[in-house]
């Protein structure tokens, strides 16, 4: 992975997490690593930061997976406590094209490595999606909020509409 950070932070007598402002990038995937490491397709992970009090507030979000017309887009804004380092996402796009970018990459080196992956920061999702193309059918207005720990994934809302206007 690659990690790019370009900061300020402010040196001064006040009680606290001193006042941070900056950029982060995170580069994963080729071409930014092996073959045989992380995401088997390209992610980019982008966010503005600001911390003071005891928080980091990112603003904006966003993440960039896939190439070409099967990656996908998403856009928003988060927060970091940093007494109970939980991170917090609300994050919406407009269409994830899954079969597509599943067929960029091997669908089960997909779901192997990102099995995989250590998760050593507990994640609050809130993602909102306009469309999700899935086994050859379309799913709109896409509503989920997750919580993700280590090993384990917890749906609290899962809502969408399913092809013949079924709401599920």
């Amino acid at each position: 992975p690659r990690f790019d950070l370009d900061a300020q932070v402010a040196l001064v007598p006040t009680p606290g997490t001193p006042p941070v402002a900056g950029t982060a990038k995170v580069l994963l995937g080729p071409p930014a690593q092996g073959k045989t490491a992380g995401p088997p397709i390209p992610v980019v992970v982008q966010a503005g930061l600001k911390g003071s009090g005891g928080a980091v507030e990112l603003d904006p979000v966003a993440i960039e997976a896939g190439e070409g017309g099967g990656s996908l887009r998403l856009t928003g804004t988060g927060r970091l406590p940093l007494d109970t380092m939980r991170l917090a996402l609300n994050l919406t796009g407009r269409r994830l094209d899954l079969d597509r970018l599943l067929a960029a990459a091997d669908a089960q080196e997909v779901r192997t490595r990102a099995a995989s992956i250590p998760l050593t920061l507990p994640v609050d999702l809130d993602l909102s999606l306009n469309g999700v193309a899935v086994a050859e059918e379309e799913l709109t207005d896409l509503k989920l909020q997750v919580s993700l720990e280590k090993d384990r994934a917890r749906i609290h809302d899962l809502r969408f509409i399913a092809p013949g206007g079924a709401r599920v």
